[in-house]
């Protein structure tokens, strides 16, 4: 049977979550109203209220004693593992891996805010740094040792225009020599149909009447949905004979237009 406790013991609980940790409100609430509150019913009463603890439990150990404990959760949010492994070395003198780091994080439901990727204006901790500002002597020989020279050209760079095959069967083509993977490889086959008749638009793709994805001829392409693609493979419209794929998109738009007919007929019926 589900305990009920006094209006004023919730008042109290909802105006204080800010001050305790979820022992202390127990051992607190039992103090004020006579209630036999446990950690364990509080945590459980919180969680039955959605309520969330304001004051975190602080957890010390022989690796987390309570002063490096009170720094890591001044810091932690807003800060990178890296950045605030270099806090608590400036401020603790203790040494602490990436791995210890978020394994805490993780036992104790700490989430820094940081999404592991630089949002746009964010500036990188180490910009302005010599590499030995934030790196030990051993770091900067292992990166020495994989640092391409001044106007080296790697073994495997191939030059603009050349094509080759992804593992998924499409061919790309490489457009460009800087850049993030995508701004540099481009699908040939949308190359092609865009320096034919222009960009892609929105919620189409490009598809292959003969199903054959190094066939990019623009005779062998033709611009459909993204709703008409997903029929087309579901109800199995697609062929090696690029006739049949014409027949197969050529059936899903007659079969769309006529749902889109039946709906604007019932609307107009329903407003008579």
């Amino acid at each position: 049977m589900a305990v009920r406790y006094a209006p004023e013991v919730h008042q109290y609980i909802r105006e204080h979550l800010g001050d305790y940790t979820q022992r202390e409100m127990a051992e607190r609430v039992n103090d004020l109203f006579g209630t036999s509150f446990t950690p364990g019913m509080m945590k459980s009463y919180y969680s039955n209220h959605k309520l969330k603890a304001g004051k975190r439990e602080k957890f010390f150990s022989k690796l987390w004693p309570p002063e490096v404990v009170e720094v890591l959760l001044e810091v932690y949010k807003g800060h990178t593992y890296k950045e605030t492994i270099e806090i608590l070395r400036e401020r603790t003198g203790r040494e602490y891996t990436t791995a210890q780091i978020k394994s805490y994080y993780a036992n104790h439901n700490l989430n820094s805010g940081m999404t592991g990727r630089f949002e746009k204006g964010s500036i990188p901790w180490t910009k302005g740094k010599k590499w030995s500002e934030y790196m030990s002597e051993e770091a900067q020989a292992r990166s020495r040792q994989t640092c391409y020279e001044h106007a080296h050209i790697p073994d495997n760079r191939v030059p603009v225009g050349t094509i080759r095959k992804t593992k998924d069967g499409y061919l790309i083509k490489k457009v460009k020599e800087r850049g993030y993977q995508w701004d540099r490889w481009k699908l040939l086959h949308r190359l092609v149909w865009e320096e034919t008749f222009g960009e892609v638009p929105e919620g189409y793709i490009v598809g292959f009447r003969d199903l054959n994805k190094e066939n990019c001829d623009i005779d062998n392409l033709y611009l459909l949905t993204l709703g008409e693609n997903a029929m087309m493979n579901k109800r199995g419209y697609r062929s090696e004979n690029p006739e049949i794929t014409d027949v197969g998109l050529a059936t899903v738009r007659l079969e769309r237009a006529i749902k889109e007919r039946k709906k604007e007929h019932k609307h107009g019926n329903t407003k008579t």
